[in-house]
């Protein structure tokens, strides 16, 4: 289980912490939260769809894992295998918790803590935030901002009565491999969505909800690239992992943390 610990200039002050090497944590991850603003990225690699969460909510997500066991966009030598990495992600080892009075606190993941010299600095000789962790901390407070526009947009969908149960949602495989049938996710009612009137339209719209509703119908154009990633990570053992990656996704930068923008 991973153990989150505050950050504090205090108790931290001879501390400094390890930059993750790859996407390893990430591996048994199966969905992962999605931002408004990236809405137009995670289109192109993913597919989208709702899960309920408390109080008859719903959060927007990817779908990371079609066997529920393994991120099959993470290989066995912990690489992303497409280009575009979703933002809630590439934060890690930080991120932010509530803390009092609804206020949010940055957090560490207690394993990347290190006092090992050679260690990057958390903290300066003034006791403020290391410039790399201060940039860290904003992309994160940008996060978000976005992470409260798209919770609102899909609230707006919900109660407008579109998203609904997806029913006889598979993901197929080749080889005669027998199609995953995955269970408990949600999507927009398309029939639902073309029969609004123009009020209720034009009302959605105005809270980005209605972009929303598209991308997530749009996205499912993306289920037969994870049934290959499926297949793929099914047929090769950690061995058989490709040193390079171009020949499978074409050459990009996206596998590398960047926190100037999502």
């Amino acid at each position: 289980m991973t153990s989150w610990v505050a950050l504090s200039s205090k108790a931290h002050a001879n501390h400094g912490w390890k930059q993750n090497a790859d996407y390893g944590f990430a591996a048994a991850q199966q969905l992962v939260p999605v931002l408004m603003a990236e809405l137009s990225a995670v289109i192109a690699q993913y597919v989208l769809c709702f899960v309920p969460t408390e109080n008859n909510a719903y959060q927007a997500t990817a779908i990371l894992s079609a066997d529920g066991k393994s991120n099959v966009y993470v290989d066995a030598k912990g690489r992303w295998l497409t280009r575009y990495i979703p933002a809630q992600l590439r934060g890690y080892p930080f991120a932010l918790h509530d803390g009092q009075e609804n206020q949010k606190v940055l957090c560490i993941n207690k394993s990347a803590l290190s006092e090992e010299a050679g260690s990057l600095p958390l903290f300066d000789s003034n006791g403020e935030l290391d410039k790399k962790v201060a940039d860290i901390l904003k992309f994160m407070t940008e996060c978000e901002k976005s992470k409260a526009t798209i919770s609102a947009a899909t609230a707006e969908l919900a109660n407008a009565g579109l998203i609904v149960p997806w029913d006889n949602l598979v993901v197929k495989q080749a080889d005669k491999q027998k199609p995953i049938k995955l269970d408990g996710l949600y999507r927009i009612d398309e029939k639902a969505l073309t029969a609004l009137n123009t009020e209720n339209f034009a009302g959605l719209r105005k809270h980005g909800a209605i972009a929303l509703a598209y991308a997530q119908l749009f996205s499912i154009n993306q289920l037969s690239q994870l049934g290959q990633l499926t297949e793929l990570r099914r047929r090769l053992s950690p061995e058989q992992a490709p040193e390079k990656l171009d020949s499978l996704f074409g050459s990009d930068d996206a596998g590398s943390i960047n926190f100037d923008s999502i």
